[in-house]
């Protein structure tokens, strides 16, 4: 899973992916985001990301 902030659409990354990766490294599945979540240290929150992967 792979997690994105822009204004491309799931399927031209996923197309991307596709002609610019191997199998083994591409994400089986994207999720866009307004913005990726960050902890109080201003960091990225990763647990916040496994939440919305569940």
């Amino acid at each position: 899973m792979a997690f994105y902030v822009g204004d491309i659409s799931c399927d031209a990354l996923a197309q991307w992916a596709r002609e610019q990766l191997p199998s083994a490294l591409r994400p089986r599945r994207f999720v866009q985001l307004e913005s990726l979540p960050c902890n109080r240290m201003g960091k990225l929150d990763r647990q916040a990301l496994k939440v919305l992967a569940d």
